[in-house]
């Protein structure tokens, strides 16, 4: 399959989705985002679990250190299974690249909206323990969101998709569970 020129993968982390449409790309940022969640959710879970010790500054930050490492660790994998897989020429390399951050950035992106929620405490709007929570609410329909996206074109009928998506969901809760168990 031939690659999209450089310039059209970099439109596409500007919000440009049409390059990236291949099975591949859209696979890699969707894993991206299912994990991205998952680690987003954790992460709040235990703040929650420990919100009289917590403040807003704290919070913030183990939630973007939490997301950001994690985006680290996406953009080193990605590098190296491409590296491992790939011969590219130096005419593929910024295409490359790009689509490589595209899909490593999944986890920042999905920071944001927990992380504002986090913040809009500081306003007086609603207490911590309540923007933590909010924050979760919004991961897990992420999460929801990415399931129902994955089955959306299977050959199922809509209650054998509504059945995946509810195990995919309870799978989600389980590797949450024990992530917060490990810690």
């Amino acid at each position: 399959m031939k690659r999209p020129p450089a310039r059209a993968l970099l439109s596409a982390t500007a919000g440009d989705q049409t390059a990236w449409r291949d099975p591949a790309s859209v696979a890699g940022a969707l894993r991206e985002r299912v994990y991205a969640s998952l680690t987003g959710v954790a992460t709040l879970m235990l703040l929650l679990i420990y919100v009289e010790e917590e403040t807003v500054a704290s919070s913030v930050i183990s939630l973007v250190v939490a997301m950001t490492t994690l985006w680290l660790a996406s953009l080193v994998s990605e590098f190296i299974a491409h590296t491992a897989t790939h011969e590219d020429t130096a005419a593929d390399r910024s295409g490359t690249i790009a689509q490589i951050f595209y899909t490593a950035g999944q986890s920042l992106e999905l920071m944001v909206v927990p992380v504002g929620v986090i913040l809009l405490s500081l306003t007086g709007l609603w207490e911590l323990r309540t923007a933590l929570i909010l924050a979760v609410a919004a991961l897990m329909v992420t999460l929801a969101v990415a399931s129902i996206y994955a089955v959306r074109r299977s050959s199922f009928g809509w209650l054998h998709r509504l059945f995946i998506v509810a195990v995919e969901l309870g799978l989600g809760a389980l590797v949450i569970v024990a992530k917060i168990v490990a810690h």
